[in-house]
């Protein structure tokens, strides 16, 4: 007797049921448990995880795929004799399909998808190591870009000086501090080459009752994403501190907590005591610096070989030896001042 292949929801281990979000989160915690280093190599299997995650994520994929199954299920139950009824069974199922394919399209749901927000994040996050006079690096937490070449991370625990790198993707970048806020405990870094597609930060505070995601990395630098909400705001005269259902990991001191459309809100301040909250981020923490100030030129200054030593205007001299014109006032007060002619002894 042949065996029936497992179904997509099978797979990615969720029921037929499940809701949109499910569906990432599910994917993401298969193919977590397929590269740890003691999971032995299953290429068939990561091609069939990809395969149910391309079409459960997709709404309309996923509707006709269940159409299919409804499908699939029914066939068995018939009997030859009851063909016409098969038939009439498909008209209504093809008629149910149609209507949902072409049903009214209601308003967007506010936000982005679980796997769009990961895309945006994955880019912008990095693990972040500080080096010691061997060159051998040591796990500091997590950084993120808000601008190219500008991370933010947690201040808790690390020297101004201390010699940093910040490992996104296979790259290594060197990265130093450049700015720290003691009453948000929090840095900016600059790493040249960092950052070419950088998370914003959101322009509204976070609030009770908002769906946000926390950033977390892998000790391999996979960029994983945990679905919480926000529970309530404590503020304070430096800082917001979001509480969130979502445990702090250890040693990610410097993660962002990103909103519905993958918008910085907070970052996690890892202090050294380990019991690490969510610090809002303000809004002006991924605005880009002001251009520099542009001073009026300064007139130029008269060469003082050009003026006579009485400093009047009559005697500046202009290039090729010519005077200023006078003006009528000038001329008369010449006219006044000259001394009368010399007239010779013998008339």
């Amino acid at each position: 007797m042949a065996t029936r292949n497992p179904t997509y929801y099978e797979i990615l281990g969720i029921n037929s049921g499940a809701k949109h979000n499910e569906v990432g989160l599910a994917f993401n915690r298969k193919m977590a448990a397929r590269r740890r280093e003691d999971a032995p190599p299953d290429l068939k299997g990561e091609t069939m995880l990809r395969e149910a995650f391309d079409v459960l994520s997709d709404l309309d994929r996923r509707a006709e795929y269940d159409a299919k199954l409804r499908v699939a299920m029914i066939k068995p139950a018939f009997a030859k004799g009851h063909a016409l009824m098969a038939v009439g069974f498909l008209v209504a199922v093809g008629g149910a399909l149609y209507w949902y394919l072409n049903r009214p399209v209601e308003a967007p749901v506010v936000g982005k998808t679980y796997q769009e927000i990961l895309n945006g994040a994955i880019p912008a996050v990095g693990r972040l190591q500080t080096l010691d006079m061997s060159g051998q690096g040591t796990t500091a937490g997590v950084a993120f870009a808000v601008l190219e070449g500008t991370l933010v991370t947690s201040c808790q625990g690390h020297s101004p000086t201390a010699v940093m790198s910040v490992s996104m993707g296979n790259r290594e970048i060197p990265a130093k501090v450049t700015m720290a806020d003691e009453g948000l405990g929090l840095c900016k870094l600059e790493a040249s080459g960092a950052g070419t597609w950088p998370l914003s930060v959101s322009p509204q505070p976070a609030k009770a009752a908002d769906r946000v995601y926390a950033v977390n990395v892998t000790p391999k630098g996979d960029v994983l994403l945990r679905e919480g909400m926000v529970t309530g705001v404590m503020r304070s005269e430096n800082a917001s501190v979001l509480k969130v259902n979502i445990p702090v990991p250890a040693q990610h001191g410097g993660a962002p907590l990103l909103d519905v459309n993958g918008r910085v809100v907070a970052v996690v301040n890892m202090p050294p005591d380990g019991k690490g909250s969510y610090v809002a981020l303000p809004k002006v923490w991924g605005d880009p610096p002001p251009p520099p100030s542009k001073e009026p030129p300064k007139p130029a200054a008269t060469d003082p070989s050009e003026v006579d030593k009485t400093g009047g205007v009559d005697d500046l001299k202009l290039p090729g030896g010519r005077r200023p014109a006078q003006t009528e006032r000038e001329k008369r007060l010449e006219k006044a001042l000259r001394p009368p002619p010399t007239v010779p002894d013998d008339i």
